[in-house]
């Protein structure tokens, strides 16, 4: 009788999946370690930016109807330089603001309706100026310190 012989799994074998074990277990570790010390060492960006505003100087404007308006207005920048690039500019503005206000009536300007179109007509007019000046559009919001509309 022939006896048919299986080759039993030696310690040879056994070492060779020990040490794939060994291999993937030391990758595994080395990919956790390297994540770990990135998240460790990156800066955390909490922290938000600072708003950038410029003052523009008091404005009276006479209004269509004769009416006058007294307002201060605070332009909302994109960012820190943009104050520096813009302060040039900051008689243009008040310039255009006069004349923006003096295009409308009081009754037009009355109410919350009132400021926020003449807001949005202020900065629009204001991107448009920076735009022809070869500047990027920095304005995001205006904002109005004071608001008076003077008896007439």
């Amino acid at each position: 009788m022939a006896s048919t012989s299986r080759p039993s799994p030696g310690p040879a074998r056994s070492n060779d999946r020990l040490l794939s074990l060994i291999v993937a277990g030391v990758a595994v570790l080395a990919i956790a370690a390297v994540w770990g010390w990135s998240r460790l060492t990156a800066a955390p960006s909490n922290e938000r930016p600072k708003p950038a505003w410029l003052s523009i100087s008091q404005v009276i404007a006479q209004l269509n109807d004769g009416r006058m308006l007294k307002v201060r207005v605070d332009l909302h920048l994109a960012d820190q330089d943009a104050v520096s690039a813009l302060t040039p500019h900051q008689e243009a503005f008040k310039t255009m603001v006069e004349e923006l206000s003096g295009e409308m009536s009081r009754e037009e300007l009355e109410g919350p309706e009132g400021m926020v179109t003449l807001a949005k007509d202020i900065r629009t007019t204001l991107n448009r100026y920076l735009a022809s000046q070869r500047i990027p559009q920095r304005v995001r919001g205006v904002m109005f310190n004071e608001w008076t509309l003077l008896p007439s």
